[in-house]
């Protein structure tokens, strides 16, 4: 009696213990795990409706009956190896992992950034944070997204056919809640570090954000006059070394940018040009170690048929581009200066303009248009 007793009293205790194993969080994780599967996928490939679509969401969609239905059958197969070996929750080693997975799903879909003809477009998370994450940091989310992803279901996988040598404790059981909910804190915390990162972006000037935003706008215009003063000047040593007159103003830009570099936030830059019919044999290639005296890192670049083009990179983010044409020998001079931050919405660059000019405004090497206010 006592011996029958005894193995009741056990069958009690291991049916009790596997009730245990099997309930709470492990098998609500069982349950949404089929939905889990096939509608992270979905979000994946449907991001750009949220925000941030372009070309990539297109392709997503056009691959989506091959894309949804692979990911959401693999997501799925760690559950089917489990439910053919008898579980009807999910092992408690496994459970976190799942936790991480998922996250990571979202992570990558939210973190995608679009494709367009003209630039990319910002990601969600860039979106819910404001424009004040870069790109770059987005990007990385993304890629890391992916990875982990990919490294958390090899792991699920890899767990799930070695349920049988798997210890099953409360302990696992805690690190599934923690988990659950310290994954999107994590998140959250990435996010904030990221726009911190971003703050300290510099722009040509080497100034942060905050540091030139915060300045008054009379200041900010005053510095954006002198900046042009600067870059015409900057393009005037090069013009010298074409033709000393005859200049006609070819672009007179200022490009009053929004989602300047990897951020959201506004800032502009100068697009300047010049047209000039040199007299005399001028060489164009025969300029490049004048050039580079100057201080311009000079190369040839791919021109089109009948033109031969320089292409110059200055030391604060410069782009300097020289043209002549074999035909007729007239050089084209342009210059994309480098970027400074303007104050949102209420910009420098937005209360200032470059003077009319008319076409027949000729100017010599060292002379160029005016601002006016």
């Amino acid at each position: 009696m006592t011996e029958a007793g005894d193995f009741f009293l056990l069958r009690q205790q291991g049916a009790a213990e596997g009730q245990r194993q099997e309930s709470g969080i492990h098998v609500f994780t069982w349950r949404v795990w089929p939905w889990m599967s096939w509608l992270l996928p979905v979000l994946f490939v449907g991001h750009g409706f949220f925000g941030g679509g372009g070309w990539e969401t297109l392709f997503l969609l056009l691959i989506s009956p091959i894309l949804v239905p692979a990911a959401g059958l693999l997501g799925s197969l760690p559950r089917f190896v489990l439910r053919r070996a008898g579980s009807t929750a999910v092992p408690a080693p496994i459970t976190w992992v799942l936790f991480v997975h998922w996250w990571s799903w979202i992570v990558a879909s939210m973190s995608m950034r679009g494709a367009t003809d003209a630039a990319p477009t910002p990601s969600m998370m860039q979106g819910l944070a404001g424009g004040q994450l870069s790109s770059g940091y987005s990007d990385t989310l993304f890629i890391g997204g992916l990875v982990v992803v990919l490294v958390s279901w090899v792991a699920i996988v890899v767990l799930a056919l070695a349920r049988g040598r798997l210890r099953q404790s409360r302990r696992w059981t805690v690190i599934a809640w923690v988990a659950a909910f310290a994954a999107p804190l994590l998140i959250a915390g990435l996010v904030v570090g990221g726009c911190a990162l971003s703050q300290q972006q510099a722009d040509a000037a080497g100034e942060t954000h905050a540091h030139a935003t915060a300045l008054p706008l009379e200041e900010q215009t005053a510095r954006l006059e002198q900046r042009y003063e600067a870059s015409q000047r900057m393009l005037a040593e090069v013009r010298a070394l074409i033709a000393k007159d005859g200049w006609r103003v070819d672009a007179k830009e200022i490009d009053d940018l929004h989602g300047c570099t990897d951020t959201l936030w506004d800032c502009y830059r100068f697009q300047l040009g010049f047209r000039a019919e040199p007299t005399g044999d001028f060489d164009l290639e025969e300029s490049m170690p004048a050039l580079r005296d100057l201080g311009w890192r000079v190369s040839r670049d791919a021109g089109a048929v009948g033109i031969v083009r320089l292409r110059g990179e200055g030391p604060h983010g410069e782009v300097l581009s020289i043209s002549q044409h074999t035909d007729d020998g007239a050089v084209e001079v342009s210059l994309y200066t480098g970027f400074w931050w303007d104050e949102a919405h209420d910009g420098a660059a937005s209360a200032i303009s470059i003077d009319g000019l008319v076409d027949d405004d000729r100017f010599a090497a060292d002379e160029w248009p005016s601002l006016a206010d």
